[in-house]
């Protein structure tokens, strides 16, 4: 008789998951599963079959699955948001060991960001510039996100803040940051504490700002009364949030629609203008462009009306002629003694009478309206043509009880605003001794 002897085997002991943990969430959209060894009583090498699915138990049809001797799959390819089951099945080539529980993990679903913009899309400095957008997770409603405002390729900014998922929200660049011509750009980054989703970015260029213009004076619907010209000053301010420099030009108009324009003048980067003479007791519109070299911008309008002022004042009020014998003559015309002197101090022409209030003398045949005083109109030097000389009382005339013609056409203009009344004393062959006077006066 012969002996045949065999041996039983001894199944494996089966391993022990070690990564991810159970219910753990994952990132990366490709995963690993790790075990720790199992053993076997007979020595035998161990085989692991591992498998990965989206069922649980894994089953036929696997996401993943492959064999090893070690302890570490080999990487599956995973989706964000899928929930997925792993286990182990040991075999020492002579049998298997019952398969292991099964753990899951999920892979982590990125977050997103949408609708990403800056606005305005066409910024100025003066504008503070709003980087929207909206960033979403289908697993969590508190996000976090990291954002860099970038001019050029320098960051500027650089910060993280909390915000909500599914709601719009925006990043806030000040105006004080930014310069004509700069390019900025807004940077994105969405975190869910798992990972980073995608950065997304957006961009403007800084354009030009508009300047502008502020008119002062005369302020709106001014009446200026008592004004002793007519050329009106005009004073204004402009500003640029760039810094370029302004010029301007004025227009003054006789209707709001400027249609009918009186004057025009570019004033180069000076905030005023002295006006060439306007119409009195009319109104008039004015209006201020600023101009920074690409740009231009109008202020509002302001109207104005001049009104007529009628005033002349007497520069020289009184003359002597002195003591004087029985038949002496002597008149002013050699300023010695003075003549008197008038100024027009108001903006219109104006036409002037003169009426001796007395006589000069007390000799019967030497009242007024005699050739003892006489008087005549006469330019000053270096005003003349400030009235009208032909129709204008030129040559002597006996002084008058009545009111009489002086000037014609008295002008109002600063370099034609004066005349001289020269007068003529005669004393008469009957005068008394004495102090004499006589009150003329002059008037509109």
């Amino acid at each position: 008789t012969s002996y045949r002897n065999f041996t039983e085997n001894t199944k494996p002991v089966a391993p022990t998951h070690s990564t991810p943990t159970n219910g753990a969430k994952v990132i990366g959209n490709s995963q690993t599963i790790t075990w720790s060894a199992g053993s076997d009583a007979d020595g035998d090498t161990i085989t692991y079959f591992w498998y990965i699915d989206t069922d649980n138990p894994p089953a036929s049809g696997y996401t993943c699955n492959g064999s090893t001797t070690g302890t570490t799959s080999s990487a599956c390819e995973t989706t964000d948001g899928t929930t997925y089951y792993w286990n182990i099945e040991t075999s020492d080539g002579y049998e298997n060991q019952t398969t292991t529980t099964a753990w899951s993990f999920i892979e982590n679903s990125v977050p997103t960001i949408s609708a990403q913009t800056i606005t305005p899309v066409s910024p100025t400095t003066n504008d503070n510039l709003n980087c929207s957008f909206t960033i979403a997770d289908s697993e969590n409603s508190s996000l976090y996100v990291y954002y860099k405002w970038y001019n050029g390729s320098s960051i500027e900014q650089n910060s993280g803040i909390s915000m909500a998922s599914g709601v719009e929200n925006s990043i806030i660049l000040g105006s004080g940051n930014t310069t004509k011509s700069e390019t900025w750009y807004c940077e994105i980054t969405p975190y869910d504490g798992y990972e980073n989703g995608t950065a997304q970015n957006s961009s403007v260029t800084i354009s030009d700002s508009t300047p502008t213009v502020t008119l002062t004076a005369p302020i709106n619907n001014s009446v200026l009364t008592q004004y002793t010209n007519r050329t009106p000053y005009f004073t204004w301010s402009g500003s640029d949030a760039d810094g370029d420099s302004l010029t301007y030009k004025i227009w003054i108009a006789e209707d709001s629609g400027f249609s009918n324009v009186n004057q025009t003048s570019n004033t180069g980067n000076n905030e005023y203008y002295e006006s060439t003479d306007i119409k009195v007791d009319t109104s008039y519109w004015w209006i201020v462009e600023a101009y920074d070299g690409n740009s231009r911008a109008n202020s509002t309008y302001f109207n104005l009306t001049l009104e007529s002022y009628e005033s002349i004042t007497l520069l020289t009020s009184t003359t002597d002629f002195g003591d004087m014998e029985i038949g002496n003559q002597n008149d002013t015309t050699n300023n010695n003694p003075d003549p008197f002197k008038i100024r027009n101090v108001g903006n219109i022409y104006v036409n002037l009478t003169l009426v001796a209030q007395d006589a000069l003398w007390s000799d019967p045949i030497a009242g007024l309206d005699t050739a003892y005083f006489k008087f005549k109109a006469d330019n000053v030097t270096g005003e003349e043509g400030s009235f009208n000389y032909v129709q204008s009382q030129t040559s002597w005339y006996n002084m008058p009880s009545s009111t009489t013609n002086l000037l014609k056409d008295f002008d109002f203009h600063y370099s034609t605003d004066e005349a001289e009344v020269d007068l003529f004393v005669e004393t008469p062959p009957d005068e008394t001794a004495g102090s004499k006077s006589s009150t003329i006066t002059i008037s509109t």
